[in-house]
């Protein structure tokens, strides 16, 4: 959620994804290895990879803060759901972008929403 002390901040945690694209070969059970950027304006942080995982599920490495500008536009998070892949170019399996503007100050909010370009799958998050 944000805060109003001092510097206004969005607090956001990524918690889990569900039912996500296979990017990988699929060969001996390899499946894709997600972890999830957050970027607000030219911050983005990101979420430790967890491998071979189409429903993964983040406990660590997954809380983030972005200080916000003191304007009344403060602009979009973007979260998206990466493959990271090291043999080929890392791949989007979704993203999900949120009006900062329309979110209750002070308050915490666990949402699940549909990720876009995901062919389904799902982003479970804490803001």
């Amino acid at each position: 959620g944000q805060s109003g002390v001092g510097g206004r901040t969005l607090q956001v945690q990524v918690l889990s994804a569900m039912n996500l694209m296979n990017r990988d070969s699929g060969v001996m059970g390899d499946v894709s290895d997600p972890y999830v950027t957050a970027r607000v304006g030219l911050t983005e942080h990101r979420t430790l990879t967890i491998n071979n995982s189409l429903n993964p599920e983040w406990t660590a490495g997954n809380s983030f803060v972005f200080s916000l500008p003191a304007s009344d536009e403060p602009g979009l998070l973007s979260l998206e759901v990466m493959n990271d892949n090291t043999v080929l170019k890392e791949q989007s399996l979704g993203t999900l972008t949120i009006d900062i503007r329309s979110l209750p100050p002070n308050e915490w909010r666990r949402q699940r929403e549909q990720l876009l370009g995901g062919r389904g799958a799902e982003l479970q998050y804490a803001i």
